[in-house]
């Protein structure tokens, strides 16, 4: 009887190609490219074609209608895979891929044909050759891989283990170089033992998958399961959940649909037929997101305790024990490098391993403070000199603008002070017109103030309330003007800032500010800041020219002897030395002259040394590849100042050196990225565990933060629910449910012998 075979490339061609992937049509139940004339199938000789260009609408089409038609995907241009044939060694097999992550990354797309075979796909950072070397093979340019088909072998179809090609774009995708993937070549071929090389010489070989619960499981585990899983008359959604996990845990096997009618019948609505349908259905429409950790799950749920001679993983039988502590011990173990629980926060030594203006500033205000705070005080100092280099200096690219930081930490921990410090130094030199208002009425303020004195340091002591009113939508049009004009002053030091345009000119004449300069402090309290960060002051860009200074310890310890909050002498006269600009330089007229809003100044040009220029160089690369990768996200606002801060940065520290005759060296221009990197990944990162768009999805990072901070003891539900109490216990219990389900929690008993039964939380 002829097999018929289901039309992947109609169910997947066109996602593929709309994710970014150059797709081929393949022979059904084959691996070679192929085209279909009239009912006869004969080799795509030219397919290699598409490794250098993009599908046309008419050929997916076309290829859609060929029945039986599977799905390849061309490599080279826009990705790589990585394909290993070790299926006579699973645990060598194993190490290979566990090389392949910690040296190429953790790509979500991983492929099994025939265990343990597996291919993993990454994205192309450039154009990639071929490499072979049995038997580790690399796809590039001219080649190819299945995506969706039958395999020829198995007779079953090729498997994505997480998610696959149609779920990910290909900017999803970790990026490789032909450099990184030669190197790891490399490292492979050495894993290899001397027979195993000659054993593969004339053919290639795959890679494979490590999956802590397992693709496939044991028939023996799934009827266990699947037993303790009722059919209380389910839903048809729930019904074919289910059995979409056995089809997934036993890959479509003759052994699963029998397993799958089975506990179908446990229902009154039970249909045979239905059953089969619904597997051969899957058959053409594999589930790519459902598998033994779903009946695991539900199972677990029932009071299933797994029997200690099951093997969950038939793949790594003869590597792991039953248990459901081992099980989860596994899980955690297993876990690549990438995927460990993230570090404790913490400040980089070396971005306050200062000189100059900036190192005296600092010492002074952590030695009069009575709780020392460094990193605050550094971010009070580079908006301070910025304002006193306004007009007086620029960049050899002409870069001025503004300058905005905020000290971020806990009520107590020592924001306020050196703030202080800002008013009592410049107020001490005389420059006290450089002070900006400690609130800021509107936007047009900001420029009424800028016209009577171009440069100022606004100081915002709440500044997380404030900017909860700026990011408003329903705010007053007057108050959401003040985020939208510090947003157009950020880059405007080296150009004109033009006023509003009032009915009666000759009563209210327009202002406008040439080489403006407002720069800001601000400081606040965490849950304030993130209560105004929505998603809209992320996406707009606005938050992106905010450079967050975070404490690594809200409460340092406290010293009750303090010196008079007098500035040092240097200090004091290095303020002026700035202000007073480089001698001999020709400004364009006298210093009084120069501080005037209509006037033109010709600024210093701060000279740079080659390590900077390379330095600044290399930055503005990889702002672009940032942005690149981040394209069409909120994201893309970060990268997108990256070298705009570091730039400014740079400057700062070496004008706050030698006033003088500043120049900008690479060690300033490195640690100005590295500042500048810290503070916007800082953000990005706090955001991502704070940030929510409702309130479902807050509960749900509160609970995944609370088990992540437990580290690898874990946290039982009793501490959970103490902590989250507030939470309803029946979201409560919903929200670790889906966090388990999704693969980012590992749920086991907790082993209390006496007490009640209780369960230990891990994060995975």
């Amino acid at each position: 009887m002829k097999q018929i075979f289901p039309c992947y490339m109609r169910d997947y061609g066109a996602t593929l190609a709309d994710n970014g992937y150059r797709v081929v049509p393949l022979w059904p139940g084959r691996k070679y490219p192929a085209i279909k004339t009239g009912d006869t199938w004969r080799r795509y000789e030219k397919w290699t074609k598409h490794c250098d260009r993009e599908n046309k609408a008419f050929e997916l089409k076309a290829w859609s209608n060929w029945d039986g038609c599977g799905v390849g995907i061309a490599c080279g241009e826009t990705v790589v895979a990585v394909d290993i044939d070790l299926k006579d060694d699973a645990e060598l097999a194993n190490k290979v891929q566990q090389l392949a992550e910690a040296r190429l990354g953790v790509t979500p797309a991983v492929r099994i044909g025939q265990w343990p075979k597996t291919l993993l796909v990454y994205r192309a950072k450039e154009k990639i050759a071929t490499i072979k070397r049995h038997p580790i093979e690399v796809l590039g340019h001219g080649a190819q891989f299945v995506a969706y088909g039958i395999h020829p072998d198995t007779e079953k179809p090729y498997q994505w283990i997480d998610e696959g090609l149609a779920d990910l774009h290909v900017k999803d995708l970790p990026a490789v170089t032909q450099k990184q993937l030669e190197d790891f070549v490399e490292k492979a071929c050495a894993l290899l033992p001397e027979d195993v090389r000659k054993r593969h010489r004339k053919r290639t070989v795959g890679q494979t998958q490590a999956s802590p619960l397992g693709a496939t499981a044991s028939l023996e585990a799934v009827r266990s399961a699947v037993e303790a899983i009722p059919n209380p008359d389910l839903q048809w959604d729930d019904w074919s959940r289910i059995g979409m996990a056995i089809w997934a845990a036993t890959g479509g096997s003759e052994e699963g649909a029998a397993a799958f009618e089975e506990w179908s019948a446990k229902s009154s609505k039970h249909n045979a037929k239905a059953c089969r349908e619904r597997w051969q259905h899957w058959f053409r429409s594999p589930p790519s997101k459902l598998g033994f950790g779903t009946l695991f799950h539900e199972a677990k749920q029932n009071g299933w305790t797994p029997p200690a001679n099951v093997i969950f993983d038939k793949r790594l039988a003869d590597l792991a024990p039953a248990s459901p502590e081992a099980l989860i011990e596994r899980a955690r173990t297993a876990l690549p490098a990438e995927k460990a629980p993230p570090a404790a926060y913490s400040v980089p030594e070396h971005l306050l391993d200062l000189d100059g203006g900036l190192k005296t500033f600092v010492d002074w205000c952590v030695a009069t403070a009575p709780t020392p705070q460094p990193f605050f005080a550094l971010a009070a100092a580079l908006p301070m000199f910025r304002v006193l280099t306004a007009r007086k200096y620029r960049t050899r690219t002409d870069l001025r603008g503004s300058l905005f930081t905020v000290a971020l930490g806990d009520s107590g921990s020592g924001k306020d002070h050196p703030r202080k410090c800002v008013q009592v130094l410049l107020s001490r030199a005389g420059l006290g017109a450089y002070l900006g208002g400690d609130d800021i009425a509107s936007g047009q303020a900001i420029l009424s103030a800028l016209a009577r004195h171009p440069a100022l340091l606004f100081r915002s002591d709440e500044f997380g309330k404030h900017l909860a009113t700026w990011a408003d939508r329903r705010a007053p049009g007057h108050k959401a003007a003040i985020l939208t004009k510090l947003t157009e002053l950020f880059s405007a030091g080296n150009g004109v800032i033009q006023g509003t345009e009032y009915a009666n000119p000759n009563e209210r004449p327009r202002q406008d500010v040439v080489q403006p300069c407002a720069c800001l402090m601000g400081s606040t309290v965490p849950g304030t800041f993130w209560k105004a960060l929505q998603e809209g002051a992320m996406s707009d860009g606005s938050v992106a020219r905010f450079l967050i200074f975070r404490t690594a310890d809200n409460y340092p310890t406290w010293k009750t002897e303090l010196p008079l909050l007098e500035p040092p002498e240097a200090l004091v006269e290095l303020c002026k030395t700035i202000v007073a600009g480089v001698p001999g330089h020709d400004y364009g007229g006298d210093l009084a002259e120069l501080m005037l809003p209509e006037a033109l100044p010709k600024p210093y040009v701060v000279k740079e040394d080659s390590g900077a220029q390379k330095i600044f160089r290399q930055c503005a690369e990889r702002r672009l590849e940032w942005c690149r990768q981040v394209e069409g996200q909120y994201l893309a606002a970060f990268p997108a100042r990256l070298w705009e801060h570091t730039v400014k940065l740079a400057m700062v520290r070496a004008v706050a050196r030698q006033p003088a005759a500043p120049v900008i060296t690479e060690h300033d221009a490195q640690w100005a990225w590295d500042l500048t990197d810290h503070c916007l990944n800082t953000l990005l990162a706090d955001a991502e565990r704070h940030l929510a768009e409702n309130q479902t999805e807050a509960d749900k990072k509160k609970l995944l933060q609370l088990i992540r901070s437990a580290g690898e003891n874990g946290i039982t539900n009793r501490v959970l629910s103490r902590k989250t109490m507030n939470m309803d216990s029946w979201k409560r219990k919903e929200h670790l449910d889906d966090l388990q389900e999704g693969g980012f929690i590992l749920q086991c008993d907790a082993g209390n012998k006496t007490g009640p039964r209780s369960q230990k939380y891990y994060a995975a």
